[in-house]
């Protein structure tokens, strides 16, 4: 079985990986954003934090976060849905492999990283399967993807599975967000008995066209692997894309 190990908090001038060059200061505050992105770096500033999407952080279900609560952020991105759960002091692992946005969130978050209680790993949850990250600067960095693979080849990563995870025992997953552009039913299939003991809230993307690039799968594909779960839509950013929440019934 795998474990995922924290990993080294950095700061912007000592990261190896990514040059400082390519993050952008929140003003007022002492977190971080990517420079070229033109989608949430610019929500960020415009709210003056991290956490700037007040329709994820006023779920109900985040709302009832309480602290030491386990959270798993897959697609975390620079950490602007993983700040909502560190406001209700949860404990977040989170995933992400596109290497600017891994190193911002280390940057964001480095103290809790540091001290232990999150947990980061700069691969794809998935189930197992290898895939290809696309690449690419600027325009919407949060919608760069990872692509399935039949043959693995030099530079192709494996997707992690959240059930491979090992937690301390008596720490039940309280919620999982998903946002893995079309990966989704991937995802899922690697943490079905994560799901089967905890019964955790999902918070999963649904973007049709990406789950058909990605699959030929359709929002079904999601609901079939969530079995005994209601849902609900809710917009994450506006009328055009739409997300569930689901809970057990």
């Amino acid at each position: 079985m795998n474990q995922a190990p924290p990993s080294t908090a950095i700061e912007p001038q000592k990261d190896t990986d990514v040059n400082a060059s390519a993050f952008v200061r929140i003003p007022g505050t002492e977190n971080y954003a990517l420079r070229d992105d033109i989608a949430t770096t610019p929500e960020c500033i415009r709210a003056g934090k991290l956490a700037w999407n007040y329709r994820i952080g006023s779920l109900p279900e985040v709302q009832a976060l309480n602290a030491g609560d386990r959270v798993i952020d897959v697609g975390a991105f620079i950490g602007d849905t993983a700040a909502h759960f560190q406001e209700r002091g949860a404990r977040v692992l989170a995933f992400e492999p596109q290497a600017d946005a891994a190193a911002c969130f280390r940057i964001n978050f480095r103290s809790f990283v540091e001290n232990g209680h999150w947990c980061f790993v700069d691969h794809p949850a998935g189930d197992g399967r290898y895939v290809t990250l696309s690449d690419g600067k600027g325009g919407n960095m949060g919608a760069r993807f990872c692509m399935p693979v039949t043959k693995p080849g030099e530079g192709d990563i494996s997707t992690f599975r959240i059930d491979d995870i090992i937690l301390p025992a008596k720490e039940p997953i309280r919620l999982i967000k998903i946002d893995a552009e079309g990966m989704e039913p991937c995802v899922l299939d690697g943490a079905r008995g994560v799901i089967e003991r905890d019964s955790p809230t999902v918070l999963v993307e649904v973007n049709l066209p990406m789950l058909a690039y990605q699959g030929g799968w359709r929002a079904e594909d999601i609901l079939s692997r969530l079995p005994g779960y209601q849902v609900r839509e809710y917009y994450r950013y506006d009328d055009r894309q739409w997300d569930w929440v689901c809970t057990r019934r």
